[in-house]
């Protein structure tokens, strides 16, 4: 097997083939001398299938992409709460100052604002309360789909109220249904900030189909995050569905890139989900900013 291995080798590089040849290697330590052989034949040849891989890895040529140039640092936040999370309302106008586009929304106190801002944006209305410590809505219940009309506002305001306590409310209008998508990032001290992308929603802490890059980079870096999804046959449609943008989310995901290598600042952005509507439109109808603290 060694000499016909050797043999096929020298055949194709006589023949002009460049295609790269790596032996995995699994034998006892009698057969070394065999493999000695293939080394010295100029063929890689690794002991076991986890240094091949590597092998195979180091050996390829990297894809080398310009980083773009972003703007000035932008001033912190204000304020935030003790752990570092900023206020619903200030999240939601820096994820839109980043150019992704938000869900219309009203931050209101209780009682008929809430309505009157139901109004203003438009039925049927998400209703959610806005409470400290409450940074997952939906497990703890704090939050009322599908609110068709005044009157269902109201009384999804008293349930509220009853169950979290008194507190404002954030009033948004329901975005159409369509594939969850996330947008995220985490800043890694002495490093950078990473930037992930992927299938949001509920599924991101369960499938963790999401690729990850070092801000800031260009719409063709984020092409080739979604590229790498396990699930991206999700964003070209399908059973109905219509295929995703993937240039504009492309843009959009290089858009954030530049807004968190501004933001020194930022430990932590969650844009999720994401909705790719079937319009063909990308909206964000819920987000999280954590800054850094003092301590």
């Amino acid at each position: 097997m060694t000499d016909r291995v050797i043999a096929e080798v020298a055949a194709a590089r006589e023949r002009g083939s460049t295609t790269p040849i790596n032996v995995c290697w699994v034998g006892p330590h009698e057969a070394e001398a065999n493999r000695r052989r293939l080394l010295e034949a100029g063929i890689p040849c690794s002991p076991w299938a986890a240094r091949t891989a590597r092998t195979l890895a180091a050996a390829r040529a990297p894809v080398v992409r310009p980083i773009p140039v972003v703007g000035e640092p932008l001033p912190p936040p204000a304020s935030t709460d003790a752990d570092g999370w900023l206020a619903p309302d200030e999240t939601l106008r820096l994820v839109a100052g980043a150019g992704v586009p938000v869900v219309p929304w009203r931050l209101v106190d209780p009682g008929a604002a809430v309505v009157g801002a139901a109004g203003e944006l438009g039925y049927p209305v998400v209703l959610k309360a806005v409470r400290p410590d409450l940074l997952h809505k939906t497990e703890a219940g704090a939050v009322r789909l599908s609110l068709a009309d005044a009157r269902a506002v109201r009384d999804a305001a008293r349930d509220l109220e009853r169950n979290l306590g008194p507190g404002p409310f954030l009033v948004q209008h329901q975005a159409e249904p369509g594939v969850e998508l996330v947008i995220g990032a985490v800043a890694a001290p002495g490093f950078g900030t990473m930037v992930l992308a992927g299938l949001g929603g509920i599924w991101v802490e369960a499938l963790g189909d999401v690729a990850m890059r070092l801000a800031p980079f260009g719409p063709d870096e984020a092409a080739s995050m979604l590229d790498e999804l396990r699930g991206a046959s999700l964003l070209d449609g399908g059973r109905g569905r219509p295929p995703i943008d993937r240039a504009r989310l492309a843009c959009l995901i290089a858009e954030v890139s530049g807004f968190v290598a501004r933001a020194p600042w930022l430990t932590e952005l969650d844009i999720n989900p994401l909705i790719a509507t079937r319009d063909g439109d990308l909206v964000a109808v819920d987000a999280r900013i954590r800054v850094a603290t003092p301590d």
